[in-house]
Parts: C-alpha cells; structure tokens; sequence
C-alpha cells in the first residue's frame, strides 16, 4: 500500500541497493553483475550501439541541479544495452566531492529521516544496516579484500557479495527496468538492414540475446574497466508497466527516472502518467528524443491532462535542454520536475 502522510500526499521511500537488490533476487543473495556467468559467451560490444544522448554532463548539470542534491534512488526505464546505465553510475561516482558543485549531501537534504522516508522534520543519515561498519574488526575473506576504499573491483568475477562502500553517493541505486526483447525495428528489419544487423543482438535458443548482451557490457565496464562502484546498477527484467507497478506496490519514490523506453504514440503516455504517480515530491522525470512524433505528441497530451500552464498553482515544471548546450543541432531532452508540495 502507497504511504501518505496526514494530507494523503505519497510519502517518498529511498531503498538502498541491497534492499533492491534482494527484493529482486532473495536475501543475501549474490551479487547479481559480478556473479552473470555470460552463459553465451558474448564480448562487450558499447561500441556498437551509438544511439546514447545521455552525458554526465548533462546529467550533472541539468538534472542533478534541477533536483538540488544527490538523487537517493534513480530509476532508468529502457536501459537496452547499458549504456546509460553506466553513464548514471559514473555520473553519480563522480558527486562524491559536490561541495564545487553547490549540490547537498544526503545528510544535509531537509526532509530525510532515518527510514529513509522523506519529511519535514527531520534530516539524518538513511539507516538501512547495509554499509560497511569502518569501526569492526576481524579479518575479511580474500574477495572482500579485492574491493578497494571506493567499493570497486580490483579483480575481475569474483563471486561474492561485498559491503557497500560507507559512502553513500557510491551506493545510490540505479533500478533499470526493461523486457530486453527489442523493438520493431529491430524484429522487422534485422534480416534486411545492415546497419540493424550491425548492433542488434543475435537471436539464440528462441530468443534476442540483448538482456545477456546488457548484462555483458555493464559487467565489463564495471569489473574489467572500473568505470563505476558496482552498488549502482541493478536490472529489473520488466516491462515499464510491470516496473511502475512493483515500484508503486514497494512504495518506493525515485527522485530521478530517465524514461528511455517505448517511443511510441499511447505506450509514452502511459509510461508517463505511471512514472509521474511514483515519482518523489521535487524529483525529476526526464526523456529522450523528444523530437520523435510519438515523444512528443504523448508529452503534449500528458500536459494537456493535467492542465499545465492553466493552473498558478502547477503540479509541474517543465522545459527542454539540448543533450550538448553547445551544439545547437544536438538532440532535445524533456525534464519535468514534480513539486515538493501538491
């Protein structure tokens, strides 16, 4: 059941990774990336794909200080072969110095008690009995022993659940929910165009190879080229329906959701109005490819529902952002921020 607070306004909920991680995949259950035995044997492939707007840069300066502090919970919604998946983990690693940036710690954000719950009254650390306790002794097993001070792999598949560094930037959790199936594009033309055919997954034992090929990739950027801390990516093998809903369900509240998914006319909208009904008071939903026609003909009608721009007291902020501020041909970018209060 949804947490509301005395007003019924949604209370918002930020799980830390492993208790993410478990609800997916059993309690104590092994590290789901530094475990993926690659049972296909498929090489790391980002190269492949080119079709990724999303920069740290951009998500540094125009969606993390549109929020205002570090995201407690991102949630990105067609993650395909990983490659914006890593960008949010990097991007995250690299908040752990803010104070250049202006942005505020998690434990200087009015509003987060210690469940993790966000109110008015109080601001203290998340408890979630997850991070690694610096004060214990004893000796650690000789894989806990290959993580170093940042909570990155110093070697590669190791099979092991380590501890959360005591950072908590560095443990944010990044939900990617997708069915990893495709898109029409791909099932319709990969026998014909090339150019499909040259970043598409093969299909083997009746079915797209892209889910093995997603988990391959961030797995390489994460053990193999330590681009980010592995306490970041976690996939959700779902459809953005099934996502919403178990998100809604968890009464879980992400403060950021990188919508990425359908591109279709009637699919957006109403991947629109689920992620908008989960998403945290002041947290950000943003988009790619708003030129595409079903982009942006679903974001008009989402506004048009809620009657933004009709209403002094809107639920919603909303603008576009070019992917690259510099290039004024680069691709647009929608962000939409919900309001603290509503």
């Amino acid at each position: 059941m949804t947490k509301t607070d005395e007003y019924g306004r949604r209370k918002a909920y930020f799980p830390s990774f492993y208790e993410v991680h478990d609800k997916l995949y059993g309690d104590e259950s092994p590290h789901v990336l530094l475990n993926y035995s690659n049972p296909y044997d498929l090489s790391p492939n980002f190269d492949r794909f080119p079709h990724s707007n999303l920069s740290p840069d951009f998500f540094i300066d125009t969606i993390v200080t549109t929020l205002g502090r570090v995201p407690n919970f991102v949630v990105e919604v067609g993650s395909f072969q990983g490659h914006s998946a890593v960008t949010l983990a990097r991007s995250l690693d690299s908040l752990t110095n803010t104070d250049h940036l202006g942005i505020y710690r998690e434990s200087e954000i009015d509003g987060i008690n210690g469940d993790g719950m966000f109110d008015d009254e109080n601001s203290t650390e998340r408890d979630g009995g997850e991070q690694a306790d610096n004060s214990e002794e004893g000796e650690k097993s000789n894989a806990e022993q290959k993580i170093d001070e940042n909570g990155i792999l110093s070697s590669s598949k190791n099979k092991f659940r380590p501890e959360p560094p005591s950072d908590h930037v560095l443990s944010v959790p990044v939900l990617c929910i997708d069915p990893w199936v495709g898109d029409t594009n791909i099932w319709a033309n990969r026998a014909s165009d090339p150019s499909v055919q040259y970043w598409a997954s093969r299909v083997q034992d009746g079915r797209s190879l892209l889910f093995d090929q997603y988990m391959a990739n961030v797995q390489s950027a994460i053990v193999d080229q330590k681009l980010a801390s592995p306490f970041h990516i976690i996939p959700l093998h779902a459809t953005s329906t099934v996502g919403a809903r178990f998100l809604d369900q968890m009464s879980w509240s992400p403060d950021v959701i990188f919508l990425d998914s359908a591109h279709e006319e009637g699919e957006t909208l109403l991947e629109l109005e689920l992620y908008y009904s989960v998403l945290a008071p002041g947290g950000v939903l943003f988009g790619d490819d708003y030129t595409w026609h079903g982009v942006r003909k679903d974001l008009m009608k989402f506004m048009e529902i809620h009657n933004y721009g009709k209403d002094p007291n809107d639920m919603f902020t909303f603008r576009l952002e070019r992917a690259d501020p510099n290039n004024k041909y680069s691709v647009l970018l929608w962000v939409l921020q919900k309001a603290k209060y509503y």
